[in-house]
Parts: C-alpha cells; structure tokens; sequence
C-alpha cells in the first residue's frame, strides 16, 4: 500500500510537469497551440491508462480487492480531468476556428481583385491551418468519447469485483446475508451509479459536439 502511495505521488509529479510544459506551448499561440491543446488531455488519459493497469502486489484477496478499487477510483479521477481537457479542446479550438473563418471570408470579401462570388467550402479546404485544426479537434471528440466510456467500464469491473469479494469467515446465513446488502447499498451501488453516469455522459457528449465513434455504439449497449 505504500508502495502504491509513492508511486501514485511519483506519477502525479510527473504528470503536472507535463501538463505546465504542453500549457506553455499552448499559450504561444502558434500553429501547435491546436495539438499541445489535445496534449493535455491526452496526458492525463495516458496516465490514467497506466494507473489502471498496474500490478497488485500479493495480498489477502479483500485487502486485494480494496486496493484494486484505490487504483480504479484514482485512474477514474485522471479520465475525468482527461474528458475535462477534450472537452476545453474542443470548445475552445472550435471558438478559434470559427473566428479564423470569419476573418478568412472578411478579407476574401474585401479583395476587390476578383469579382467571382466568394467559395467558402474552397477556401476553408485550401487553409492549412483549419486543416490542422480540424484534425485536431476532431482527435478530441474521439478520444473523449472513448475517456467517458472507460469512466463507465472501470466502475464496473469495479462493482463486479467487489460484489464477489468473499464474507468473512465464521458468519451465519443471516450475518452473512446482511453483510452482503451492506455491501451492495454502500460500495456496489454507487459504483453501478458512476458506471451509467459515464455512459450516459457519453451520450450527451455525443449529442454536444456531434461526436460519432465506436465508444459511443458501446455506451448505448
């Protein structure tokens, strides 16, 4: 356990150099200000991977459990931060995108060379720089889909494991009954709750940003 405490700090450590380096880069406002923006969120996201699929030392199978569930609640908490940043991506990139396409047609409508009526689709095709963020914000949708539905899937697994945690020994069939719905209405609901909630956050992400992805279909199983 304190080993996992340590390695915990170490990686948070890590992780917030991470995140003030990729916010640096961001706010330079330069062609990379598009992907360091989904860098962060794909920081935390890596970082929550990893938590999640550490080892856990051989222990007792309750004392197993409980720490299988430490690490799960943790890396959960780094998806949730992972989405928060997509999610900033995405608007906010949006909001960049849209005022670069307005100044794009305000100066196509102010060049009095040509007397051809304006192509908007053309000329947002040939930008180099909406191209760069359409790939980008695009990468964003994708990836937050796929954060929400780990959110759902860990607290699941989560809820799973608990529920067959085993009794401890020497308890009656009627001990040993209500020891089991105290499990269930404190550790085991919550977690089933947290699971619908991340996949119906998906949803409503979805229906936001006019996401698409596999990880969404999944949600909706």
């Amino acid at each position: 356990e304190a080993e996992l405490a340590h390695s915990k700090e170490q990686k948070k450590i890590l992780l917030l150099e991470i995140i003030r380096l990729l916010g640096n880069c961001a706010s330079y406002g330069t062609m990379r200000l598009y992907e360091a923006t989904y860098r962060i969120g794909e920081a935390y996201q890596e970082f929550a991977d990893t938590w999640a699929g550490q080892d856990i030392p051989e222990i007792e199978e309750t004392r197993r459990i409980v720490a299988q569930k430490e690490v799960a609640d943790a890396a959960i908490e780094l998806y949730r931060r992972s989405g928060d940043a997509y999610r900033n991506a995405i608007t906010a990139l949006g909001n960049l995108e849209n005022k670069y396409k307005e100044k794009l047609f305000e100066e196509a409508a102010a060049d009095t060379t040509t007397a051809a009526p304006i192509d908007s689709a053309k000329i947002v095709a040939q930008d180099s720089t909406l191209r760069v963020a359409d790939k980008w914000i695009d990468r964003s949708k994708s990836k937050l889909s796929q954060v929400n539905y780990e959110i759902g899937s860990i607290s699941l697994r989560s809820a799973k494991a608990v529920m067959n945690a085993p009794v401890p020994r020497g308890l009656s069939k009627f001990p040993r009954f209500v020891y089991r719905r105290k499990v269930i209405d404190i550790a085991v609901a919550p977690l089933l709750a947290e699971t619908l909630q991340g996949y119906q956050r998906n949803l409503v992400d979805a229906d936001s940003f006019h996401i698409d992805s596999q990880w969404i279909d999944l949600s909706k199983q």
